[in-house]
Parts: C-alpha cells; sequence; structure tokens
C-alpha cells in the first residue's frame, strides 16, 4: 500500500473494516485471514509514508478510522498529519460505518457516501469543502431514515475545506472593503456598505463582525463586483471594531477588511438636546 501512494495519486479509496488505528479488510472467500496481513493497514505504516509532494484526497470506509474523541491520533488523522507524506485531505466515520453488505453495498449508507464523494469531484467541485458538501447534497435522500441521519452526522471531512482540488481552481474574493459612520448613538440604527471584487466574477456571501459579540452570519448571494449595505443597532456605549469577510460560491475566502472603528454614545437628555438647539441657533 505505501508503495502505491507513494507512487503518486489523486485520490485513494479504502474500504472495508477498522478501528481508531488501522484499516483492513477480507478476502472473498474467508473471514478469517485480514488484508494486508498479517493485522492490516495501520498507523504504523502511514508513519513511515514518503510521499510528500504527491498528496492524495483520502476517502476510508470503515468503523471509528476517524474516531478522534477516542484516539486523537486516529487513523485519519494519521494520514493527514504524517509530515512526510499521507493524504491532503481525508474523509472517514468518526464512529460506526454503517453499510449495507455484498452487492448492495454501493446502494447506500457508507458505500454510496464513499461513491457520492467522488461523483461531487466529477461533478466539477473545485475545493475540498464543495466536492464534501456536494456530496451531501447528492447523498441526502427525499425521505431519510434515522440510518441516513446517522451516517451524515458521523462522516467527517479532516482537512481545510478551501483547499483547492481541481487544475484552474478559482480564486477566492479581494480583501472586502466597509465604509460608514465612525460614531454614533445607541438604539439606532446605521448602515455601512461592503464591497468585494471576485477574480472570477462568482456570487460572493458576507460574514460581517459587528464587534459587539454579534455577528451578520453569512449572507447572500451578492452579485460579484456590486456593493451591498448592511446595517446594525448597538445597545450599549462603547467603541466597536467592525470587520467583514468575503467568501465566493466555492467556499474560497477573502481575509479579514481593515477594521471600522466606531464610537457609540449613550441616548441624548432633553436638556442637551435644548441645548444643542440653542447653540445651533446662536451660531
Amino acid at each position: 500500500i505505501n508503495e502505491a501512494i507513494e507512487s503518486g495519486a489523486g485520490f485513494i479509496d479504502f474500504s472495508g473494516h477498522g478501528d481508531t488505528k488501522t484499516w483492513f479488510t477480507y478476502p472473498p472467500s474467508t473471514g478469517d485471514i485480514k488484508l494486508p496481513p498479517p493485522s492490516g493497514y495501520n498507523t504504523t505504516y502511514i508513519s513511515t509514508l514518503l510521499n510528500q509532494g504527491k498528496l492524495p484526497v483520502i476517502v476510508v470506509g470503515a468503523c471509528n478510522v476517524g474516531r478522534y474523541t477516542l484516539d486523537e491520533h486516529c487513523f485519519c488523522w494519521s494520514l493527514l498529519s504524517q509530515r512526510d507524506g499521507g493524504g491532503i485531505a481525508v474523509f472517514g466515520p468518526t464512529h460506526i460505518s454503517f453499510s449495507y453488505i455484498g452487492e448492495r453495498a454501493p446502494d447506500g449508507l457508507n458505500g454510496e457516501m464513499q461513491i457520492d464523494l467522488f461523483k461531487a469531484y466529477a461533478n466539477g467541485a473545485l475545493t475540498v469543502g464543495e466536492m464534501w458538501s456536494e456530496a451531501l447534497n447528492i447523498y441526502i435522500p427525499v425521505n431519510p431514515t434515522s440510518t441516513d441521519y446517522l451516517v451524515t452526522m458521523e462522516y467527517q471531512l479532516f482537512g481545510d475545506p478551501m483547499l483547492s482540488i481541481r487544475e484552474g481552481s478559482s480564486k477566492p474574493p479581494e480583501k472586502p472593503v466597509i465604509k460608514g459612520v465612525n460614531h454614533g448613538r445607541i438604539k439606532k440604527t446605521y448602515t455601512f456598505k461592503i464591497y468585494s471584487k471576485d477574480p472570477d466574477g462568482d456570487a460572493i456571501y458576507y460574514y460581517i463582525d459587528w464587534g459587539d459579540n454579534t455577528s451578520s452570519s453569512w449572507i447572500g448571494p451578492y452579485t460579484a463586483n456590486t456593493t451591498v449595505e448592511v446595517s446594525h443597532t448597538w445597545v450599549e456605549r462603547g467603541i466597536y471594531t467592525i470587520k467583514v469577510r468575503a467568501r465566493d460560491e466555492h467556499g474560497l475566502m477573502s481575509t479579514w477588511s481593515n477594521p471600522l472603528i466606531i464610537r457609540i454614545r449613550g441616548v441624548k437628555s432633553m436638556w442637551r438636546n435644548i441645548l444643542d438647539e440653542i447653540l445651533c441657533w446662536v451660531s
């Protein structure tokens, strides 16, 4: 197995049985012999991989291979974290790998999930995260069973979802710009303008951190290279740092914007309003 991995591959699929340290399978005729002999392919073999510069996306279909809550150096994590080789991204179950048996194995559950990951790539996924989300969309049936829910919950990605996996993959949006007032009053709503360019013209989503322990969550999609208006109300006095991040429809994210500092004061008293009117009249 190590020789095959070190020779170079874009994708690798392990389908069989496992535990937190080992993947293995059995020959068709008997369940008495583990393959590869004597006891399967384990993290000790992974630690000797020397395929640096030839890092594949790896899919593992076996019980517990990604069960990091039981073993933080589990099989999937070992493949990802191996310094001299391994994989650049790894998918695998974090608990029981629910599967059909025999010829029905690809028809649903873990067997189908493995195939759907490759379908997602064939459908044009540009990043690991898009490959994962598209596979989930393909897999989830109209009327899912409780086991289908478990499959989608327990299958996990080990790796960076923003990782590009296709030549000519799209580029992330440019650092967004936010413009607006830099002072205001509590309980008043203020509108800000945000803008980002996308080199590929992809639709853009924005995430705004308002600096008061609240955020907008991801909003969008918006047409690329257009200005978007967003509003917010602060309920306490203070100095707040607003910042924005953009991501495109493929999940590629920009860096954070330069911060916009806003100072929020309290509500004016009646006497303050009268004084302001007098000062305005005198001037």
